[in-house]
């Protein structure tokens, strides 16, 4: 069984104040935690960057993940979890 506080401590301890802050900034300014950002113009793809480094840490830590949801389910819960997260961080 997914015990979701575990996890949601899991994923603010391993992304920490600075990322937290980030994701936070850019879920008000561009409405989603892993959005595509520009760097001296190049495209880099916050999803990718970020989103895939917590997914594959959460399933490293939590493998019943595997046996409870598809990897598309699996995609939606992170992205959902570090939305509530972002929503309620207080610093």
């Amino acid at each position: 069984m997914i015990d979701n506080e575990k996890i949601r401590q899991e994923i603010i301890d391993f992304v920490g104040d600075k990322w937290l802050k980030r994701m936070k900034e850019w879920l008000e300014t561009k409405k989603t935690v892993f959005p595509l950002i520009f760097e001296d113009g190049c495209p880099i793809s916050m999803n990718l960057h970020l989103g895939m480094m917590i997914r594959n840490h959460i399933r490293e830590m939590f493998p019943e993940i595997d046996e409870e949801m598809n990897y598309v389910q699996y995609e939606d819960y992170i992205y959902y979890m570090c939305c509530d997260i972002v929503k309620n961080y207080k610093k």
